[in-house]
């Protein structure tokens, strides 16, 4: 749990970082680039289950808004029960608000964050900008700075850390391999169309979903997040 947590702060850094070194001064921007149409696949295996799967996402307003598409399946076995599971549904991400929808069902929900992921993993707006993602930063982290190469005809800074090892293009992976005791994850990204013009109704929410009832936070309990079933 550790090495996630590690992973995601580096990458919420280095994605801002990016941001900032190609002059974007809006900090809400993630990524550096305006809009990208992405497809990936990956594979995940444990003792026990394999999953393997593809992904299409959908990037504008520099990330602020994002849509992804998942189906994946997952074999699990060992258990004297051998399982299948399928996965087909969609993340919409816009501003303060990720809605998830599985296809296959139709059921979804909403979640609202009043708090930023930047803000609730870093700290305050000055301690993240002191926070650099370079090769003093990841070697004293205890990773290791690989240095340039290219990946899809892009040229990504690649660093392991972690026992991940990711190739990053303006703030975005387009590699993941990472081994850990007997997990195994890649990801690869294999289209890359940036700064492309993309249909705004990928960014909506299916029609055929309606609000049934809506969870408001009593800003104690849940101050970060609450949900509203669809």
């Amino acid at each position: 749990m550790k090495s996630v947590i590690k992973l995601i702060v580096l990458f919420l850094i280095y994605s801002c970082q990016n941001s900032s070194e190609q002059g974007v001064s809006d900090s809400e921007r993630i990524y550096g680039f305006k809009s990208a149409y992405i497809e990936y696949t990956f594979e995940n295996s444990s003792q026990g289950y394999e999953t393997e799967g593809r992904g299409y996402v959908w990037i504008d307003d520099f990330g602020k808004r994002k849509a992804e598409k998942i189906i994946e399946v997952t074999a699990v076995t060992g258990s004297g029960l051998d399982t299948v599971y399928h996965i087909n549904k969609l993340i919409l991400t816009a501003n303060d608000s990720t809605t998830e929808v599985d296809l296959t069902t139709g059921e979804g929900y909403l979640s609202l964050n009043r708090t930023s992921p930047v803000e609730i993993v870093v700290g305050n707006q000055d301690q993240f900008e002191s926070l650099r993602i370079d090769k003093d930063y990841i070697e004293s982290s205890g990773g290791d700075w690989i240095g340039s190469d290219s990946y899809l005809g892009l040229s990504c800074d690649v660093f392991e850390i972690s026992s991940t090892k990711q190739w990053i293009y303006k703030g975005y992976v387009l590699q993941m391999q990472s081994t850990d005791q007997n997990t195994t994850l890649i990801k690869r990204i294999t289209k890359f169309r940036e700064d492309t013009v993309l249909a705004t109704a990928v960014f909506n929410v299916p029609s055929y979903l309606s609000i049934r009832a809506g969870v408001s936070s009593d800003g104690n309990a849940n101050d970060t997040s609450w949900e509203e079933e669809f």
